[in-house]
């Protein structure tokens, strides 16, 4: 009964490991998988954030300008500064 015992439990063992060493193997593979899409998704993320922060610098430089000139000229103004901006973004971003 003892070597019934033995063999069954070193039979249970080697299947069991195989089981864990695969299901490791693949939850690595899925988790490296899911690991690298995250980098990617962070890479366009910050991208976005980057030209986001940078269209916001645009939209506040031109009320800052703005805020210099005369209460009438308020409004033309930050249209101009940000029309300018936004087209020098525009033509002279680098994309590389």
């Amino acid at each position: 009964v003892a070597g019934f015992l033995v063999a069954g439990l070193r039979l249970a063992a080697v299947f069991l490991t195989g089981f864990l060493v695969a299901g490791l193997r693949l939850a690595a593979v899925f988790l490296t998988g899911f690991l690298v899409a995250g980098f990617l998704v962070a890479v366009f993320l910050t991208g976005f954030l980057a030209t986001g922060l940078r269209f916001a610098a645009f939209f506040l430089a031109g009320f800052l300008v703005a805020l210099a000139f005369p209460a009438d000229d308020f409004f033309p103004v930050v249209f101009l500064v940000v029309v300018l901006r936004v087209t020098v973004f525009l033509t002279a971003f680098d994309f590389t």
